[in-house]
């Protein structure tokens, strides 16, 4: 099951910014989570990183999620039904607990959603599943 990162989340230095709800998705095998992941993946990763050699498949970050490795946070408004979410946002980090190290692998806001705060917020959440 996913899991909702707040409630809704506004940028504090953008006063005109719309509110956003991030949700994290820890569970893949939740269909709920699984059809909000396949959408983000689709819709706003790919697009962001059209050259293939430069992007990981949904499949590898699915069997990631499975082992605990990766943090998944995404962004957007009515992410509760996938059918209906208007995706603004992923973003994707990993932890490596012997080293003591995060990364942030990959973010990506759709064009439309641009200079909402929504990166500053999703890289924020990540960061705080880190610690």
């Amino acid at each position: 099951m996913y899991f909702h990162g707040g409630n809704r989340l506004k940028d504090k230095f953008n006063p005109n910014a719309r509110k956003h709800e991030v949700v994290i998705i820890y569970d893949i095998d939740d269909p709920v989570s699984a059809k909000l992941l396949k959408r983000a993946y689709n819709e706003v990763y790919l697009p962001a990183f059209p050259i293939a050699s430069e992007r990981e498949s949904l499949e590898q970050w699915c069997a990631r999620l499975k082992r605990g490795k990766d943090d998944i946070v995404i962004a957007g408004e009515n992410l509760a039904d996938p059918e209906k979410a208007n995706i603004k946002g992923i973003c994707v980090g990993v932890y490596f607990a012997l080293s003591d190290v995060g990364l942030l692998s990959y973010y990506a806001v759709h064009p439309k959603a641009q200079g909402q705060g929504i990166a500053k917020l999703m890289i924020n959440r990540v960061y705080q599943l880190m610690l």
